[in-house]
Order: C-alpha cells, then structure tokens, then sequence
C-alpha cells in the first residue's frame, strides 16, 4: 500500500482558490440580490394583517340622477371642487319645461 502525500504549497493554493472562488461567487449573488431589489422588490407592498392605510371619502350628489359621464380615472388625484361626474339631466329639463308650461298658462 502506497501513501501519497500532497505538498503543502499545492494544499495551500487549492484551499485559497476555493476561497476566492466562494467570495467571488457570493459578491455575484449579492449584486443580483441587490439589483433585483433595487428594480423590482423595493416597489412591493406587503403587509402581514391584509390591511393598507389609505384615504376614504364618501363622495355623493346634491341631487339623484342617472351618471351620464365619468370625468375622472381611477387613482386620479382630485381636489376638493373638482367635477368628478356629470348626471343625466333629462328629467329636471323636462321638469323645467313643464314648469316654464305652467307658468305660461297661469299668466295668460
């Protein structure tokens, strides 16, 4: 049975290549680490009890009516003033008119 016996220079120079070799690699994982997160992770939102603070305003009309159109997108920022919808006014005009109608009798 033969012993073979390693140098000690050679043992040396495997063991400080493994070396640069796993710091090497775990300054590449920490740079893809980081990059990931810099372009992607730090715009996550995340919470533990389902909950997200955010500000809630009840929004509604002087008057009933049908929306006719919708002057805002979702998430918009709006001010306080701001047309935000415009109803249907077809049955206050036709209101009016039938007012207008009465008055016009009554004066005649």
């Amino acid at each position: 049975m033969s012993t073979t016996v390693v140098p000690e220079k050679t043992s040396r120079f495997v063991r400080r290549h493994w070396i640069v070799a796993g710091t090497g690699l775990a300054v590449v994982a920490l740079a893809v680490f980081g990059w990931r997160w810099w372009t992607v992770g730090r715009f996550i939102e995340s919470t533990d009890d389902a909950y997200v603070r955010a500000d809630v305003v009840t929004v509604s009309s002087r008057v009933a009516g049908y929306v006719a159109r919708v002057a805002v997108d979702d998430n918009q920022p709006v001010r306080r003033g701001d047309v935000l919808a415009t109803l249907d006014d077809r049955d206050y005009r036709a209101k009016l008119d039938d007012a207008r109608a009465a008055v016009a009798a009554a004066d005649a």
